[in-house]
């Protein structure tokens, strides 16, 4: 047998000029990082902690400040949103808006009784929230409070609390200006 050659690459024994040059030059202009200097590192460590200081000492109006940091305020802005979400579509025949409406009020009715609130105006709002969304529909033996703190849409899907959200979706669409959802939503922008 006869060996043959392998095909011969005609570029590979030519340089190409100028490449290393070039990266050369290119790696010498790039700025080497300065090292910051130690007094602007003092300067900005001392702003920092006196911003700390201020913001712990200061008291701040915002109503949320009570709350800030907690998971109240996760669950407020979560009511927000189901409220919210109630008022734009009717999700009375949705099984998993039903199971995390009843999952979020367990959990805010749990979290606001381990929450200690020093305002008193604050704590006021809040149990007023509960109350008006615990005994709508006013004057009926089963309320949306006793279906929602029951669990309902999460071990069993009663009708009552279907058709409660229904006429609640509804009545916000007739009168979305004075419609109970509207409160309530209010209600909770107050305290977030």
């Amino acid at each position: 047998m006869v060996n043959y050659p392998g095909p011969i690459d005609p570029f590979e024994r030519k340089k190409v000029s100028g490449v290393e040059e070039k990266q050369s030059k290119e790696e010498s202009k790039k700025l080497k990082p300065k090292a910051v200097s130690k007094k602007i590192f003092l300067y900005l460590s001392f702003l920092s902690m006196v911003s700390k200081l201020l913001n712990y000492f200061t008291l701040n109006n915002n109503k949320s400040k009570y709350l800030e940091k907690t998971t109240f305020l996760k669950d407020l802005t979560a009511l927000k949103k189901i409220l919210e979400n109630l008022s734009k579509k009717d999700l009375s025949q949705d099984g998993e808006f039903l199971n995390y409406f009843a999952y979020i009020w367990i959990k805010f009715l749990k979290d606001f009784e381990n929450l200690d609130i020093e305002n008193n105006e604050i704590k006021n709002k809040i149990k007023t929230f509960i109350t008006s969304l615990e005994t709508y529909p006013l004057n009926q033996e089963y309320n949306l409070g006793y279906y929602l703190s029951n669990l309902a849409g999460y071990k069993w899907v009663p009708f009552p609390y279907m058709e409660i959200l229904k006429k609640i979706h509804f009545e916000h669409l007739k009168n979305p200006k004075n419609s109970f959802l509207n409160k309530r939503i209010k209600e909770l922008n107050e305290l977030i």
